[in-house]
């Protein structure tokens, strides 16, 4: 019997369903891979700011270290360049005065010394330890904890973070002792204000006015020097984790997906709450 067009049209027809099944099937595969290229583009944009920040912080304590390091050692060199090229004779001046003298000037050394050296070891460690935070290991573990974020995101989760963070390695290891290295200098600056007011006294010794006139002035510069190192103390030294600036925690709002990769990142990658979900369904 010939095949009529009724069963033409209805071979066709089912040949014509399974393709349209096929091509469902194959869009929702596609779908599936968008979505999770998407997830790790906003993945890779979430790391490049984070060696981004990782860079800066680097290198502004690298450079704020090596300043204060070469300032230290020209207070140092200053301190014995004076002391070397002071001519006057031991003994022509009160016992006293030639003891002051020779205290302070050890003092400023000492301190100027140790502060430069640990601001050369406090910067060799930061040059060092920066550059392991932006491994390819860490880049990959990373990636791993922010796909289980989207997988498993529930309103009011926050993006995560890398686990060891730079600035965690600076206040655990480094603030205190950039702290004690700022003190050192600081306080060998004031010391050296004081060296100076005493050698003036036995450089002329029999010229009162000259050695009061000196005296005098190196009081107003120390005044200055107080003035100023009680107004930036806090700004220099102060933690980052105590940095100035407004908060901005009431000001966040969760606004679902893809917004919620840009808020604050949670700390230390704890696992987004809530059960998991299917990607594709996303």
């Amino acid at each position: 019997m010939a095949t009529t067009p009724q069963g033409n049209d209805s071979a066709w027809g089912w040949e014509g369903f399974y393709s349209d099944a096929s091509f469902r099937n194959e869009v929702k595969a596609w779908r599936a891979e968008d979505i999770e290229q998407r997830v790790l583009n906003n993945a890779f944009l979430l790391w490049e700011r984070y060696a981004e920040s990782n860079r800066r912080f680097v290198e502004e304590r690298a450079e704020q270290l090596k300043s204060f390091a070469n300032l230290a050692a020209l207070i140092a060199g200053f301190a014995i360049v004076s002391f070397l090229q002071f001519d006057y004779n031991v003994g022509s001046t009160l016992e006293g005065l030639d003891l002051a003298f020779g205290l302070t000037m050890a003092i400023v050394v000492a301190l100027s010394v140790n502060s430069m050296s640990l601001c050369g070891l406090i910067h060799a460690a930061v040059m060092k330890t920066g550059k392991m935070y932006v491994a390819e290991s860490e880049e990959a573990e990373f990636m791993k904890r922010c796909r289980e974020f989207a997988l498993q995101y529930c309103s009011g989760d926050h993006p995560p973070q890398p686990r060891r963070d730079i600035k965690s390695f600076w206040l655990n290891y480094c603030e205190d002792e950039w702290q004690r290295a700022f003190f050192m200098f600081s306080a060998s600056v004031g010391v050296f204000y004081v060296n100076l007011a005493l050698a003036s006294w036995i450089k002329f010794n029999s010229v009162t006015i000259a050695a009061s006139i000196m005296t005098a002035v190196f009081g107003v510069g120390f005044v200055y020097f107080l003035y100023i190192h009680a107004r930036w103390w806090g700004p220099v030294v102060k933690s980052v984790s105590r940095a100035y600036g407004p908060s901005l925690k009431d000001l966040e709002a969760h606004m679902g997906l893809p917004f919620d990769w840009h808020l604050r990142p949670r700390r230390f990658g704890s696992m987004a709450a809530g059960h998991p979900s299917n990607l594709k369904e996303r």
